[in-house]
């Protein structure tokens, strides 16, 4: 087998890898979005655990936080994969959203306690790792969150 051949097969060989490196991240900022939201959805109903205002304050960390994944992460790096094919990102897109789902709906089936437990408020510092905003009206108020998750 000639050296061009051999080229060409290690080159289909090795073409695979790239998109799925690209989208084991955007995975995994997906499931950083899904624990984003079930922890909002988890605190809106712990009036018991925390105060009001501990309350709205870590809803509109999380909020801005999920926000600034789905808009500053997740969809620019979809159309980075994609070469900006808005039809392929949005279908993308589609599929990370029943994913993001059926994360939560697991999530859910075992959560029972009361407070939020320090599992998920070290999964969050996780996530803050993978995709932290950069110093803006995100960062702060996700990071109060955090504090008052871990307090």
């Amino acid at each position: 087998m000639n050296t061009w051949k051999r080229g060409l097969i290690i080159l289909f060989i090795l073409c695979p890898v790239f998109p799925l490196s690209a989208s084991a991240t955007v995975n995994a900022v997906n499931s950083c979005l899904a624990l984003t939201e079930f922890l909002d959805e988890k605190i809106s109903l712990e009036i018991e655990a925390y105060s009001q205002q501990q309350i709205d304050d870590m809803r509109e960390g999380l909020n801005l936080y999920a926000n600034y994944l789905k808009f500053n992460v997740i969809r620019e790096k979809l159309l980075e994969m994609y070469a900006g094919n808005k039809d392929q990102a949005q279908l993308m897109w589609n599929l990370f959203f029943r994913q993001k789902n059926t994360f939560i709906k697991h999530l859910s089936q075992h959560y029972s306690v009361t407070k939020i437990p320090s599992d998920y408020s070290v999964a969050l510092k996780r996530c803050l790792e993978k995709a932290m905003p950069e110093p803006s009206q995100v960062a702060q108020p996700i990071a109060k969150t955090l504090q008052l998750m871990q307090g």
